[in-house]
């Protein structure tokens, strides 16, 4: 499924392991402000109430959040790689929406020392501000076709490790000239 975090970080984990990476999953909260919502913040030094978000279009996002139900074939989370003090956001993209400003990559984010204790890690992407927080007792993802079909990724992760080493020779020939 290309809409999948959870078969894009299964995928990005698979690729990392081919170079020697160690990745693991980490079900998280993911938190996106888009820029207008991020200037109204900081203009009314606090959180817009949801009617001076709307009066100004601006646009948040909770992805995961408490009180969200799951319905049937959806999990309520987000699915990232973590590893090396990093987290690893191969589908923050799904998230975006164009029409309100919110232009959203796949992204990189240091991970504070207490990520894991509940501490929120993230930062700005393209004038956003995107916030995740580790929920590592959300494991619906784990039984999902997504993850457990690993021999349905094998091309998608051939595919990657291709280009990657064909990257990686190109730049390293350059590098030599």
């Amino acid at each position: 499924n290309p809409d999948s975090c959870i078969a894009g970080t299964s995928i990005l984990i698979a690729v990392a392991e081919r170079f020697g990476i160690w990745l693991a999953p980490m079900a998280v909260q993911v938190f996106v402000a888009s820029p207008k919502a991020r200037e109204l913040a900081q203009c009314l030094c606090r959180t817009p109430t949801l009617k001076e978000l709307k009066e100004h279009d601006a646009l948040t996002l909770g992805i995961g959040v408490n009180g969200a139900p799951e319905t049937i074939g959806k999990w309520n989370g987000h699915l990232v790689a973590v590893g090396m003090g990093y987290l690893c956001d191969p589908t923050l993209g799904q998230a975006s929406r164009p029409e309100h400003g919110l232009i959203l990559d796949p992204c990189i984010v240091e991970l504070p020392d207490g990520f894991y204790d509940g501490e929120d890690a993230g930062g700005g992407c393209n004038g956003s501000e995107v916030h995740y927080r580790a929920r590592p007792d959300n494991c619906g993802w784990a039984d999902s076709p997504d993850w457990t079909r690993k021999r349905c990724q094998r091309p998608f992760v051939e595919a990657v490790v291709y280009d990657v080493t064909r990257a990686i020779g190109t730049f390293t020939q350059g590098d030599a000239q």
